[in-house]
């Protein structure tokens, strides 16, 4: 039998093809990168990454700004949300806040802590009993104003506070009660401070009785939004305050 011609080792020796190194191995996907199986070491495969460290960093950094992007959209999107609830909710309170401040973001922050506040009161509609008490007691003083305005219209306003605390909202500060009436009752907002701008001019000594009338005006619009009362409101109120015929400035009611 013919021997075979062996190498060192006892083994054949392996040829290669032309150009391709030993032990090569086919390029794999290694976390999102190209790597090729180099060679082995002990019987184990190690791997070269075929992204060189700028590429790395450039693919760092492309993430980063996307990731940047999106939280800046997301945080956007919900600024727009929160302004479009809150220009919902006060109406032209909102435009009165942001010109008052004079900073969008402060008037959207004092409107929010407005919100929290009313939130955290305990309003309640009145019973029939108490709202049929509070009518009887504005009519009242409607009727005192022919006799004394300026005591009529004072006692308006104590009236008014007194409905206000049994619905449930804080009494003292007329700034404060203004910016709890201006969650839900924006509509009387300028009334309710009108009202007491009025008052705040109006003395014993120096009496305006058309002011005065005014003031009651404004207060009793206050006071039917509070009331909740449909009937009532609206109802002889055209009677009762003629928009177009001259007051006669001792009473109230023409």
């Amino acid at each position: 039998m013919r021997g075979r011609r062996v190498g060192s080792g006892g083994s054949s020796p392996r040829r290669h093809p032309a150009g391709r190194a030993p032990h090569a191995g086919p390029m794999l996907p290694f976390a999102g990168m190209a790597v090729a199986a180099a060679g082995t070491t002990g019987g184990h495969l190690f791997w070269r990454p075929s992204m060189s460290t700028s590429q790395l960093v450039a693919l760092i950094v492309i993430v980063v700004v996307i990731l940047a992007v999106v939280g800046i959209a997301v945080s956007a999107a919900r600024r727009k949300k929160r302004r479009t609830a809150l220009q919902s909710t006060f109406g032209s309170e909102y435009d009165r806040t942001v010109q008052q401040t004079g900073r969008r973001k402060d008037a959207e922050r004092e409107l929010a802590e407005r919100q929290a506040k009313h939130d955290s009161l305990d309003i309640r509609p009145l019973s029939t009993a108490s709202r049929q008490r509070y009518t009887d007691s504005w009519a009242a003083v409607q009727t005192r104003f022919v006799d004394d305005p300026v005591l009529a219209f004072t006692e308006a306003d104590h009236l008014l506070t007194q409905l206000m605390e049994e619905r449930g909202y804080r009494t003292g500060d007329i700034e404060e009660q203004a910016g709890l009436l201006s969650v839900e009752h924006g509509r009387v907002l300028e009334n309710y401070r009108a009202g007491h701008a009025i008052e705040e001019r109006t003395t014993s000594t120096n009496a305006d009785t058309e002011q005065t009338r005014q003031g009651m005006l404004h207060f009793r619009n206050v006071f039917e939004e509070l009331l909740g009362d449909d009937t009532a409101r609206g109802a002889g109120q055209a009677e009762a305050y003629p928009d177009s015929q001259p007051a006669r400035t001792t009473d109230v009611e023409r």
